[in-house]
């Protein structure tokens, strides 16, 4: 199970170490928490337990963290860490190597220089997670950190949560446990995605009528339950744009979910139809504007091809499409 009290309050813990939180916008708190504690690796200080490590580094644009978590004997998650564009909250998306998906959200309220209190913890299904009252992150020093429960806090699992310590490690992590080779079967809300691996050129035409291009790597992971999608793109204008997308591999039958992570800080949570085809989505981003679209994906030859109409606050739908090719 992935565990949620302690895993998201060191996913998020201390955001500032010279200023006031409550003086910043989360983007700000999360750039700060990302420079200290991307670099080496961090490593759970155990006598009895299973070997914990978490490694960190910073994806599409320095708007997300992705927080690669090994644990002996597993089970092995990817967690993306932002902020949630609708509440402005600190957040944690998690997706693991048994199939999971799990969403929490929490507030940060700075104590004093080394100490955070992280409460009002909620999971993607609205269900509260720390009625007990608030956990505590104490930093001892740039390298090591303890993580305490509030009273009676529970895991999961429901067994009790207890004190964690952390060190980092000035060495990186080897990360490539992540890889994986694809299912036996891939299911049918991934078959269209599952043509996208490997590299890709990409290009297009924006809702603006402005075209891109770019290119995107896709692979299998966490022993083959996801796929995950990294782009970058440019437009005639010479903007870039970057975007991380999670596929989860359903089971055959089920609709898909997908989530997408942008350069300008939104979260697209995008739903496709059991045949792969299909999507519908919703997003907020940075700015506040919402967005909502459908589209469908198609196979013409060794190109994938997708066309979409897009609403912007509720407005008329605007056409878009663009084109996946293989790179030799």
């Amino acid at each position: 199970m992935i565990r949620v009290s302690l895993l998201a309050a060191f996913a998020l813990s201390l955001f500032t170490a010279n200023a006031n939180s409550e003086q910043l916008d989360p983007y700000h708190q999360l750039r700060l928490y990302g420079n200290r504690v991307v670099g080496g690796s961090w490593h759970l200080q155990t006598e009895n337990g299973p070997a914990q490590v978490h490694t960190y580094c910073w994806a599409v644009g320095h708007k997300f963290l992705l927080r690669h978590e090994w644990t002996e004997g597993g089970p092995n998650s990817l967690t993306i860490v932002g902020v949630d564009p609708v509440s402005q909250r600190q957040t944690g998306w998690s997706f693991s190597d048994q199939g999971e998906v799990f969403v929490v959200s929490y507030d940060v309220d700075r104590v004093n220089e080394t100490e955070d209190s992280l409460k009002n913890f909620r999971s993607n299904a609205g269900d509260v997670l720390d009625s007990n009252g608030a956990a505590k992150v104490v930093w001892h020093n740039e390298d090591e950190l303890t993580v305490e429960p509030a009273e009676n806090d529970k895991l999961l699992n429901g067994k009790p949560a207890e004190k964690e310590t952390w060190k980092r490690s000035k060495e990186e992590a080897d990360t490539s446990w992540i890889e994986a080779d694809p299912p036996a079967e891939i299911p049918g809300s991934c078959s269209i995605a599952a043509h996208l691996v490997g590299k890709r050129f990409i290009e297009g035409v924006l809702p603006t009528k402005k075209t891109f291009h770019g290119n995107t790597v896709v692979k299998w992971i966490l022993a083959g339950k996801c796929l995950i999608l990294t782009g970058a793109t440019i437009n005639e204008d010479q903007a870039a744009f970057g975007t991380v997308v999670i596929f989860v591999a359903n089971p055959e039958g089920q609709q898909g979910r997908w989530w997408q992570f942008q350069s300008d800080g939104s979260v697209n949570e995008i739903s496709v139809t059991p045949d792969g085809t299909t999507v519908d989505g919703t997003s907020t981003t940075g700015n506040g504007d919402k967005i909502s679209f459908h589209g469908v994906f198609s196979l013409d030859g060794e190109k994938v091809r997708y066309k979409s109409k897009l609403s912007v606050n509720g407005g008329d739908p605007l056409p878009y499409g663009w084109s996946y090719r293989k790179i030799d």
